[in-house]
């Protein structure tokens, strides 16, 4: 495999593509046309600043058509100033307006934009795209060398990557060394593969399925394409908030390049479900977030598997989501009549209770949150024993109180309480690489031993049946 795939002109495509990169840099602007909503007006840039975190430009704003931009009410979403140059090749997008003011007796606007983006070339052909995500600090020990072009000296990091594919076309997954991300305390990744494709299709589940498997939150810092000899076409640079600091908590051990060959031989697969689920509504990225969030503390912890796990149950993924007991229209009236019965048959002093009754009522329409677990445990072939039991109990403590009420002074119990926090991490890990459609190894948190992974097998609608 690995003497077909250096010998494929597309390798040395996707190498050349992604092998010398830097962080682009903005042009220095000058005349733009500005867009709010539906205005549109010129406007000049006395002065920009650009970083990994931030795009700040201060606008001319001779004519106040900036200072005019109304904010709306209270509440609603301020308005997003777009610049577009006068050859229509580079926009500057996602501008939220700062502050006002004046410079040598001109008005100014200070505004920090999201993303800019530039059309390079209007007569070459791009070939190839690039997506390069940068994140908190993650281990990769990819199993591919890549071959070294001629004259080219690398640092160690960039010596190895991961061979897969997208779309049934070959793909390249590889670390990169940007002074913008140290290497202390950050993560960049280039995932190259053969196409144009700048609507952004793959960015979604490419966040998805690598967060997942490095254990850290990834961000699209930028976007390329190249032809095939690695001349830039096209390029999109979004503005990206600070490194995760947490540990990384993969699902899968990065460390080992027998797990990551797995990874390459489904990626393919699984970023094709992946696609597909979110277009279904399913809640992927929520549950993703919770599992990657920055925890206070072991009982957060605890709180956010269970909600990441709940995230799953609770959603479209599960044909019961959408089947209700009774319909819209026959609710009313049965609900009426238990109003009815209840007041005829309750004295005042137990009115609560009817009122209790009418809240929980609506619950009873569809499928109880404990049966959509236990359908979501079945399809993804995880057994659920005693201890997985009393783990996820801790849901409802979290829900309704607010904390695990145990004794913190008795050091068994709280081994107890960090070792069901890690049972809950890898049940939740095993259950979005299930969906995802992975066969495999999942790392297992504090040494629970049973770690393996079975595909979910999904309906032809893309769901869990019953």
């Amino acid at each position: 495999m690995e003497a077909q795939a250096t010998t494929d002109p597309r390798c040395y495509a996707l190498i050349r593509a992604t092998e010398q990169v830097a962080y682009p840099v903005l042009p220095v602007l000058d005349q733009m046309t500005a867009v709010v909503d539906t205005r549109t007006f010129p406007t000049a840039v006395l002065s920009q600043t650009q970083g990994l975190q931030q795009i700040e430009l201060t606008c001319l704003d001779r004519s106040l058509d900036i200072y005019k931009t109304d904010m709306g009410d209270y509440g609603d979403i301020a308005p997003v100033l777009r610049l577009i140059s006068a050859d229509c090749n580079l926009e500057v997008d996602g501008g939220f307006i700062r502050s006002y003011g004046t410079r040598d007796g001109s008005p100014i606007a200070d505004v920090s934009f999201r993303t800019w983006k530039q059309r390079m070339s209007n007569s070459e052909k791009s070939a190839v795209t690039v997506w390069v995500l940068v994140g908190g600090r993650a281990v990769f020990d990819f199993p591919d060398r890549i071959p070294v072009p001629e004259g080219t000296r690398r640092p160690w990091l960039m010596e190895h990557g991961l061979r897969c594919s997208m779309g049934g076309l070959p793909a390249l997954i590889r670390r990169l060394q940007l002074p913008e991300c140290p290497e202390k305390e950050s993560t960049a990744l280039a995932i190259a593969t053969m196409g144009a494709h700048a609507d952004g299709r793959w960015l979604s589940p490419l966040r998805i399925l690598l967060s997942l498997v490095a254990g850290t939150w990834f961000e699209p810092s930028f976007h390329y394409m190249t032809t095939l000899d690695g001349v830039p076409t096209w390029r999109r640079i979004d503005a990206v908030h600070g490194f995760a600091t947490r540990e990384p908590t993969p699902a899968i051990n990065t460390a080992s390049k027998a797990a990551l060959r797995t990874v390459a031989e489904q990626f393919d697969a699984m970023l094709a479900r992946c696609e597909s689920l979110l277009q279904g509504k399913v809640p992927l990225d929520v549950a993703i977030q919770y599992i990657l969030a920055l925890h206070d503390g072991t009982e957060a912890e605890i709180r956010d598997m269970c909600s990441a796990i709940d995230c799953l149950a609770e959603s479209s993924l599960l044909d019961v989501s959408k089947r209700e007991f009774i319909s819209k229209d026959r609710f009313p009236v049965v609900q009426k009549a238990v109003d009815g019965f209840l007041r005829e048959y309750l004295p005042e002093s137990e009115s609560r209770f009817g009122k209790r009754v009418r809240e929980v009522l609506s619950l009873a329409k569809t499928e109880s949150s404990g049966r959509k677990q236990k359908m979501l445990w079945n399809a993804t072939d995880i057994k659920i024993g005693k201890a997985e039991r009393e783990a996820l109990k801790h849901r409802h403590d979290m829900s309704h109180k607010g904390y695990i009420p145990f004794d913190y002074d008795d050091n068994a119990q709280w081994k107890r309480i960090f070792f069901r926090a890690g049972l809950l991490r890898t049940l939740a890990n095993r259950a979005l690489l299930s969906i995802l459609g992975f066969t495999g190894e999942a790392v297992g948190y504090n040494s629970y031993p049973e770690t393996a992974v079975t595909p979910v097998v999904l309906n032809a609608s893309g769901r869990i049946a019953e």
